[in-house]
């Protein structure tokens, strides 16, 4: 459970753009400026610098490589091609179509997906992988168990079981906490469950702002699928 990274403080970060409107390339550097000093919070210390790159939210199609002449008795196998419309977070086992709008970032090879900016703020969601075979309800109790004394305000909000219209089993934890310049931020964790891996998705937005990315962060989660 220690190796899960939580954004506590994250919105207390220093996420405003200049009041002049920025060219895109500004934007984006300006962007992975922030994305940079929110990693340094969410990742353990280590003596090199945290890099963000903006990624394209299309997968490219791999590059096919010389194949040797058949001999009449080999069948060629076609290699199967990422679905254009989906984002595949590298080092998980999970795909979903991304919210319209929203980046692929990766910053010290941790995926996530940042939204359009509101006010000083970017939402967000971040992916990790975690081997574990004990159950998705006893998973998800001893990480609230483990996170939420480090929360200050903790407060939760909702808890819920589901599953995806493909019948995939996850938990949602819902609950909000207090950076240290006071705002109050919501998060969102969606655990899913393999049996053997837990997929954890961290949404996070300011409590009071944002709300319109609620429902296209709950229609992506419904598209999550693993891959084999």
């Amino acid at each position: 459970m220690n190796k899960i990274k939580l954004l506590l403080l994250a919105t207390g970060l220093a996420w405003s753009l200049f009041a002049c409107s920025p060219s895109p390339e500004l934007q984006a550097t300006m962007t992975a400026t922030a994305l940079n000093t929110m990693a340094a919070m969410w990742m353990p210390s280590t003596t090199s610098t945290p890099t963000a790159t903006l990624t394209p939210l299309r997968t490219p199609t791999p590059t096919a490589t010389p194949t040797p002449a058949l001999t009449p008795t080999h069948t060629l196998t076609p290699s199967q091609t990422p679905d254009p419309d989906r984002y595949y977070p590298p080092g998980t086992s999970i795909s979903l179509v991304s919210p319209e709008g929203w980046v692929p970032i990766i910053i010290e090879q941790i995926p996530g997906l940042v939204g359009p900016q509101v006010g000083n703020f970017f939402p967000r969601i971040f992916f990790h992988e975690e081997p574990d075979d004990s159950t998705l309800g006893r998973y998800t109790a001893q990480m609230q168990d483990s996170i939420s004394p480090e929360i200050a305000g903790y407060k939760p909000i909702k808890e819920d079981f589901l599953t995806t219209p493909d019948d995939l089993p996850y938990a949602r934890w819902e609950f909000q906490g207090t950076a240290d310049d006071g705002t109050v931020n919501r998060f969102v964790i969606y655990i899913f469950d393999t049996g053997e891996l837990k997929e954890i998705l961290q949404y996070l937005r300011p409590m009071n702002s944002g709300q319109k990315f609620d429902e296209q962060v709950e229609e992506a989660i419904n598209t999550v699928r693993f891959e084999e």
